[in-house]
């Protein structure tokens, strides 16, 4: 043993796919054209994908361990259909016998975007005058089904009196955090 650690990148074996992932340079944007005809003739190259390969599944909401997820989004989400919801949103990968035909390969993908306006953070996204990123997206805003929000669910969680709490209280802080995604 020499006490050096062996990661995925030493290990190669029989048979190995490399994979490499075409994404966004947009925040927002509609996919007019995705060409992939160089990269699929390209050398090494064992496969491309665009949305188009995956499976159509229909808008609804599946319980996925105690979570509520929309399964049409999901899989937009694993490659990007005819929309881009953020910068590096996939869009095309590719399949090669070796990493560099993979990188080489996905040079050669070209995709056509038309830049949209974007709203870069929580108070941008929830602003009256926003642009809506899933339009067809149905929200629950407490209880209620809401269209075109960028708000997904709206819930409110209340124990006893609150008012009644911060009227006793010798003490009230207001402070604004902020985290980082959370994808």
């Amino acid at each position: 043993m020499t006490g050096r650690a062996v990661y995925s990148a030493d290990v190669s074996l029989p048979g190995l796919i490399w994979g490499e992932v075409v994404r966004s340079p947009h925040a927002h944007a509609l996919i007019k054209g995705i060409d992939i005809t160089s990269a699929e003739s390209a050398p090494g190259v064992l496969a491309v994908v665009t949305r188009n390969d995956l499976p159509r599944v229909e808008s609804g909401t599946l319980d996925l361990a105690g979570a509520p997820v929309n399964i049409n989004q999901a899989t937009d989400n694993v490659l990007a259909d005819d929309r881009v919801l953020y910068a590096g949103h996939a869009v095309a990968a590719v399949a090669a016998r070796d990493r560099n035909s993979a990188i080489e390969a996905s040079k050669l993908i070209r995709v056509s975007y038309e830049p949209l306006p974007a709203a870069i953070d929580v108070d941008a996204a929830t602003a009256r005058d926003a642009p809506v990123l899933l339009p067809d997206m149905v929200a629950d805003h407490l209880g209620e089904p809401v269209r075109g929000t960028n708000m997904a669910w709206h819930f409110r969680h209340e124990l006893g009196d609150p008012d009644a709490g911060f009227d006793g209280a010798g003490l009230v802080l207001e402070r604004e955090f902020r985290f980082d995604t959370v994808h």
